[in-house]
């Protein structure tokens, strides 16, 4: 997998060298070929750049993965929040549209159909012409 553009994910529970799909936060992974956290921090192969927005709150007190600890700074994920950090490749969970993208899609939907109803049915009235 290789990211071209910023995109919306999840950072799923990562245990060691495997990922169970179970979103623990929320935030935006960033190009592959980003590759640097810091100006000196080099990331971990396996791993990519990812901007935290939320954590869970059932997740905010539990460790970090051993490539997302930095010694003194970030050791839980609340510690994370609004923070850049490494995730490991395999525990991220890229949405491929924005869901805010389909619930506004969706809604306009909804509504023109309300509208589209209202005016063959009419508003109960027995003298509608459209009915």
């Amino acid at each position: 997998m290789v990211l071209q553009s910023l995109s919306r994910c999840e950072l799923l529970w990562w245990s060691g060298e495997m990922s169970v799909d179970l979103p623990i936060a929320y935030g935006v992974v960033y190009r592959s070929s980003d590759r640097y956290l810091d100006d000196d921090l080099r990331m971990h192969e396996h791993c990519v750049k990812v901007q935290v927005d939320h954590v869970l709150p059932a997740f905010m007190g539990i460790p970090v993965p051993n490539e997302t600890c930095i010694e003194g700074k970030m050791l839980l994920m609340n510690q994370t929040l609004r923070k850049f950090i490494q995730w490991p490749r395999k525990a991220i969970k890229i949405y491929l549209v924005d869901k805010q993208i389909i619930y506004i899609t969706l809604s306009f939907i909804i509504l023109t159909l309300t509208i589209i109803f209202i005016l063959i049915v009419g508003f109960g009235c027995t003298n509608s012409p459209y009915v």
